[in-house]
């Protein structure tokens, strides 16, 4: 079951009036920015229906799939559809309802897109991938 789900502002009310009395393992916290990594430790998912490459690397990071819509390209360069989460083209409240309950009704999809969401950011943000790109980089300026 979802016991918490980090939830973008603009849908926040649609889902809470849709699913607060639905179950005791679903809680709405609204906006939170301090001790985010206690709400990302205790998540299954997070959802981000605008802008916000950050917090999408940073749900990946913490091993959550991601459901957001395509806003200004850096989702796409982050969400592998249906891999590491899905991407909305046109984010309403009903499609957002869809991919929820399609995730919470499939708990293994829910967890591998977790697990690919994971190993996406740490193969991506890796100690070794980040000296191979700033040695490129001081090799291009050397030639400059």
């Amino acid at each position: 079951m979802f016991r918490h789900c980090r939830l973008g502002a603009q849908y926040y009310e649609d889902l809470k009036t849709k699913y607060e009395n639905t179950s005791d393992n679903l809680i709405f916290h609204g906006r939170q920015t301090e001790g985010l990594s206690s709400f990302y430790f205790k998540s299954n998912l997070f959802v981000l229906p605008g802008l916000g490459g950050l917090a999408i690397s940073e749900s990946m990071a913490y091993g959550l799939p991601v459901i957001a819509s395509t806003a200004d390209g850096t989702e796409k360069d982050l969400i592998v559809n249906n891999i590491t989460g899905i991407l909305i083209e046109e984010m309403t409240s009903e499609t957002l309802f869809t991919q929820i309950e399609t995730l919470y009704n499939n708990r293994d999809l829910l967890k591998k897109m977790g697990e690919n969401a994971k190993k996406a950011i740490e193969s991506s943000y890796s100690f070794e991938n980040y000296y191979k790109n700033f040695k490129e980089s001081v090799k291009y300026a050397c030639k400059k």
